[in-house]
């Protein structure tokens, strides 16, 4: 699964950088700069969300996926729709294997390592 969705985003980044770069004649030569910006701003985060979401990191990805919506897809609308269902994949994978990106915390245990041994953070005040 993991495979098929970095494949799915690097395939927008190359449709949209072609799609927004073979529409630039066609676009005002004031808003060129523009669409350039957004081209290669988008497409960046998206090759960026493939290698974060590689590395195991899927909640950057889904970030970085959401700015590539950014690539200017003209009159091809709809492919703007592959990001979207990369953000759904990416968080469907999440819930599956509970996998958020963020770093675990074990638990600390006293010096017995019973588990109702385990430390909270309640503090129990002074026997009088």
């Amino acid at each position: 699964m993991r495979r098929t969705v970095i494949a799915m985003i690097l395939g927008w980044a190359v449709i949209g950088a072609t799609i927004a770069l073979s529409s630039l004649p066609d676009v005002n030569a004031n808003a060129r700069g523009i669409v350039v910006a957004a081209t290669l701003i988008g497409v960046a985060a998206a090759v960026a969300a493939a290698e974060t979401y590689r590395r195991g990191r899927p909640v950057p990805a889904i970030v970085l996926l959401a700015m590539s919506l950014m690539v200017p897809t003209f009159f091809a609308w709809a492919l703007s729709l592959l990001p979207l269902v990369a953000i759904v994949a990416v968080a469907r994978s999440m819930r599956r294997t509970g996998e958020h990106g963020a770093r675990q915390v074990a638990p600390v245990r006293r010096a017995s390592g019973n588990r109702s041994d385990l430390t909270t953070s309640k503090v129990r005040a002074p026997r009088a």
